[in-house]
């Protein structure tokens, strides 16, 4: 610097490492935003399974056992599943797929449903460590449905509801019908 002011190369001197700090800033800025919008979208997809799995849990609580030569019995495929709840009608879940969402519904009541984000969703049915995607599993032996689990498009779990396996305390388990009577 010089008494008539600074010289031009140290204007361009100061003027490059300013522009080198808001560049930095600018990149600072741009890695918080790809972190903030990671973050969001870890939070969204923890909410959507556990969304998932209240409403399986709901669904089939004290349901079961389900198994595969049973009258008494859980019919699935990838997009419904219908079984016997102990009312006068089946209770049914299906998914209805829309265009940025998925519906699952149960016996078409708007407030037993919930929507969930990912939009190529299905059941896939569990069995003594099988997978099977439609129930009763066309097998010859009476095999028991262990599990249900809701996956998404990249076939990985959004919930996963363990049936129970063994039949209530009440229970008379009726060897002709293969199903379980109430105990007198």
């Amino acid at each position: 610097m010089n008494e008539d002011g600074y010289t031009l190369v140290e204007m361009l001197a100061a003027i490059s490492i300013l522009s080198m700090l808001v560049g930095g800033l600018g990149e600072c800025m741009h890695l918080f935003g790809r972190f903030q919008s990671d973050a969001l979208s870890f939070t969204n997809n923890a909410n959507e399974q556990a969304k998932a799995q209240r409403y399986l849990d709901e669904s089939f609580e004290g349901e079961g056992p389900f198994w595969s030569l049973s009258p008494r019995t859980l019919a699935g495929r990838p997009d419904k599943i219908s079984y016997d709840c102990g009312r006068a009608a089946q209770c049914v879940i299906t998914i209805d797929r829309g265009e940025a969402s998925t519906l699952l519904e149960r016996d078409s009541d708007p407030t037993a449903s919930v929507r969930l984000r990912s939009t190529d969703v299905h059941f896939l049915y569990f069995s003594e460590g099988r997978e099977f995607a439609n129930w009763p599993a066309r097998t010859l032996a009476n095999i028991r449905l262990t599990a249900i689990s809701i996956l998404d498009g990249r076939e990985a779990p959004l919930a996963t509801v363990r049936l129970r396996t063994t039949e209530h305390t009440g229970c008379v388990f009726d060897i002709v019908a293969l199903s379980c009577k109430e105990g007198s």
